[in-house]
């Protein structure tokens, strides 16, 4: 109770100081917890790397500047594709890419190597009636994501809410629901499944027991298992709503538990996180403790952090960045849609009405592409070695010679344990 007092008070400090200076800073927290924070994601995320600098002849190059410039991270940062105000046939008619994607070169934007289509992608929407699904959308939207090379999830394939399901579906027999389902599942990872990393069969399943019942084990199993059988190149798994504190995160542990013992395929879980109040960071860290004792991977959805004004939303959200980013069962973070509306508190945006960042906005940009980005020069040394460690992720290297030359490359560079090897040499000018 002393630490959560003076962790309170700290952090009440910090706010007074942010009001009085008006701003807020990339990274406002300090602290013995910050600084361990810092070591574990520095463990954690980043990797070696070694250049090694030649000269048109194949000479060692000592003294030559090497330039890492990170472009992407390789850690799943996103945040949800806001649904579009036109229809999806409307909207299928539109060629251009930035009418399809928000503008990802822009503030907040240019922080994510993913996103999630799960606002634009249930089924209630692709297939509104009954034996004409409408993808046109949807297709564009994913080869226009891939050609930026952003990595993509769909979310929820079906939910079992009949609130959320298509009219046509829900008004069903139990038979013709359970078809219905299999065959949403089959074709959404049928023609899907080679371009989205994630897929998640069955949503709400937390709350919807009566549904569950009604479909059977046997049937939730088979729709897992279809969908892992066709979306071979994509991780499958399971959603757990808003459960992350109290009673639901006990809850959620017991039924994905369950589900695994019924020989549901399951890859990961995906948890819904939406905090508010005064964060602390050993809750947090102990809740994705206790989720990942399942022993699967852990990605963050419809991640939305409020508090008592938008300061105290953006220290919150650094809180609760920094205690998911350094657990080793998280593997992405995904934001929910990062304007206010449609976003249930105002105060969980990170872009204003503007489309600037606000001061959770700021937060971001500071930690994903600032204080969590690498930047950086180093010499080589008289082997023409130059050794840097640096955050996962698409980099361009650069190497300027003593002379003026330079070579350039683009690589990527997974997180691992073992050393990565760059070769750079100058071409000939011959």
């Amino acid at each position: 109770m002393r630490r959560l007092h003076l962790a309170l008070l700290v952090m009440a400090g910090v706010c007074a100081c942010l009001f009085v200076e008006g701003t807020i800073q990339a990274q406002v927290l300090a602290g013995p917890w910050v600084q361990a924070s810092q070591e574990r994601i520095d463990k954690l995320r980043k990797t070696d790397l070694r250049v090694m600098v030649l000269d048109a002849a194949g000479v060692p190059v000592e003294a030559a500047s090497v330039r890492a410039i990170q472009r992407r991270h390789a850690f799943a940062w996103g945040a949800t594709i806001t649904a579009p105000e036109k229809t999806p046939l409307e909207k299928a008619q539109d060629d251009q890419d930035e009418a399809l994607l928000p503008p990802m070169d822009q503030p907040v934007w240019r922080c994510f190597s993913a996103l999630s289509l799960e606002a634009i992608s249930p089924w209630a929407q692709v297939q509104a009636e009954r034996g004409q699904p409408q993808m046109a959308h949807l297709r564009k939207v994913v080869d226009a994501a891939l050609q930026r090379n952003l990595q993509l999830r769909w979310g929820g394939i079906v939910s079992t809410d009949v609130a959320r399901l298509p009219q046509w579906a829900a008004a069903g027999h139990a038979s013709e629901l359970r078809s219905a389902m299999t065959e949403h599942i089959r074709r959404m990872t049928d023609d899907f499944g080679r371009d989205i990393a994630q897929f998640e069969p069955l949503t709400q399943t937390l709350d919807q027991s009566p549904m569950l019942e009604r479909l059977g084990v046997a049937t939730i199993r088979n729709m897992y298992q279809q969908a892992q059988s066709r979306a071979t190149d994509a991780m499958i798994g399971v959603r757990i709503d808003d459960a992350f504190t109290g009673e639901r995160l006990r809850q959620a542990v017991q039924h994905v538990a369950a589900w695994r013992e019924a020989f549901v395929p399951i890859d990961y879980i995906a948890l819904e996180v939406r905090v508010g109040g005064t964060l602390v960071e050993a809750p947090l860290t102990r809740g994705i403790d206790w989720i990942g004792e399942l022993g699967l991977p852990v990605v963050i959805v419809g991640l939305q952090v409020t508090g008592p004004s938008d300061v105290a939303a953006a220290i919150n959200l650094e809180t609760a960045l920094r205690a998911f980013y350094s657990h080793p069962s998280v593997t992405g973070i995904y934001f929910a849609e990062i304007t206010a509306p449609p976003l249930s508190d105002p105060l969980a945006a990170l872009l204003d009405a503007e489309g600037q960042p606000t001061p959770a906005g700021k937060v971001v940009e500071g930690l994903l592409h600032e204080l969590w980005w690498t930047d950086t020069s180093i010499p080589t040394d008289d082997l023409g070695n130059a050794r840097l460690r640096v955050f996962a992720g698409f980099y361009d290297l650069e190497a300027t010679l003593p002379d003026g030359s330079k070579a350039t490359t683009q690589v990527w560079l997974p997180r691992s344990s073992d050393e990565a090897t760059i070769v750079m040499q100058v071409e000939s000018s011959q």
